[in-house]
């Protein structure tokens, strides 16, 4: 394994249920797609989508001969999902590379969402110590599950709000200083939000 990723612990953020049984109910496929994720990941086997839609979701072991497979269905009337039809055996070991390819920034990002909501200044050294499944997660990885995070929770920069603010003195007859606060509208263009007329620009104003 190389120098730059780290085989993370098996000690926390765990699934405490890696199974699934017909009947099992989610309330959005999305949610479907991040739990086999998080179970393949776990049980270390790669999961291959062989159909999603709105309407349902079929995954299966990417390994050819094993028949574990689930089909997930839209339940009707309600927007939740559930489980229909599920081959829960698996016929081989599981994966035996650390590198699970269903271990993306994206999983990153989920697994450590709620710790970084609780502490912002969570390091991605950090996150490497605390990710369990025994899968190896580089440093860039972490670092960019942090952002991702960051984002999620919090906006990105190019969505957040842009206050400027300027200040124009005054000459002539009538002495002082404009000052003026702006924001950007939809348009890109300057919106004037506050304009004010003082003596001399102080803290106060």
């Amino acid at each position: 394994m190389a120098d730059h990723a780290l085989m993370v612990a098996d000690t926390s953020h765990a699934i405490l249920d890696h199974s699934l049984v017909i009947g099992q109910e989610f309330p959005d496929v999305e949610t479907c797609r991040r739990t086999l994720k998080d179970i393949s990941i776990a049980l270390h086997f790669d999961l291959r989508i062989v159909k999603s839609d709105r309407s349902r979701f079929i995954a299966k072991c990417s390994k050819e001969g094993c028949p574990w497979r689930v089909h997930i269905a839209k339940c009707p009337g309600v927007p939740t999902f559930s489980v229909r039809t599920l081959h829960g055996e698996h016929t081989y070991e599981g994966v035996c590379s650390l590198h699970h390819q269903q271990a993306s920034v994206g999983w990153v990002a989920r697994s450590v969402e709620a710790r970084i909501r609780d502490n912002p200044q969570y390091k991605p050294k950090e996150i490497l110590q605390d990710i369990r499944h025994g899968v190896a997660v580089s440093y860039m990885q972490a670092w960019r599950g942090k952002e991702r995070s960051m984002a999620t929770l919090h906006g990105t920069f190019e969505e957040g709000p842009l206050l400027e603010l300027d200040k124009a003195e005054l000459k002539g007859k009538y002495l002082g200083a404009l000052l003026c606060a702006a924001a950007v509208d939809a348009d890109d263009a300057l919106f004037p939000l506050a304009i004010a007329i003082v003596d001399v620009e102080s803290d106060d104003n």
